[in-house]
């Protein structure tokens, strides 16, 4: 941004604060499934960038007026844990608040509770608890294994949960994609959210992996039918 003379500055010659919301913080694609919706494939890196930087990059961002830091990840950012574990140490040092997407698989309980203890919001990646739905949709996927995780870090997250006038806050997210071969399971899945879980329920994106598949995933239903079970079952409409 200041190379691109983007920066605001004050009249004094400061840097202006508010620039920025939030920053996105990506690292190298590795993924331990093969979801039929992936739009990763297509946009996938494999340069990196060294700690010094990234938390550089962190404290700019905090300067610029960042209280957010997402790491969304290309694939499953758990597989770079060491790492997350220094930026999300780094950014909560400045008072940013880090929002970690994750497929939930490779989830530990001394993972989950550094998450917790840092502060860190954290949304998991699910289509279906059904084992045969679900290993169709990620080709290697074990529903039960992961809805033994989920369960975990539902008890860990579980002091976070407030209810005030009416609202509940909750530092955990399950997002869903519906599809043909999941339509039928959104609403399992959001009883299984209750209050600990924020739930997020998308419509297919048309890139990558979901371009391939795409008659497949939309089968005989269609598009609009799954765009009113998502607005009927995602907490974000």
């Amino acid at each position: 941004l200041e190379l691109e003379g983007r920066v605001k500055r004050t009249e004094e010659g400061t840097i202006a604060k508010d620039q920025l919301v939030y920053t996105i913080m990506n690292f190298p694609f590795q993924c331990n499934l093969r979801c039929l919706k992936c739009y990763r494939e297509v946009a996938k890196h494999t340069e990196d960038l060294d700690m010094q930087t990234r938390k550089r990059i962190v404290t700019e961002s905090r300067i610029l007026g960042a209280s957010v830091l997402g790491i969304p990840g290309e694939g499953e950012p758990f597989y770079y844990f060491d790492e997350i574990r220094d930026v999300v140490a780094h950014a909560g040092s400045l008072g940013l608040i880090t929002i970690l997407y994750s497929n939930g698989t490779i989830f530990d309980e001394e993972k989950l509770r550094f998450l917790y203890d840092n502060g860190v919001t954290l949304i998991v990646s699910c289509d279906s608890l059904d084992p045969k739905t679900f290993r169709s949709l990620t080709k290697v996927g074990d529903a039960i294994d992961l809805k033994r995780k989920l369960e975990l870090a539902r008890r860990i997250y579980a002091p976070a949960v407030k209810k005030e006038d009416g609202t509940t806050f909750t530092r955990l997210g399950l997002i869903t994609i519906v599809s043909e071969q999941n339509m039928n399971d959104i609403a399992e899945l959001h009883d299984f959210c209750g209050d600990d879980f924020f739930h997020i329920v998308n419509t297919l994106v048309r890139i990558g992996a979901a371009e391939e598949n795409w008659e497949i995933l939309n089968g005989k239903t269609g598009y609009a039918s799954f765009m009113g079970i998502a607005k009927e079952y995602s907490d974000t409409f």
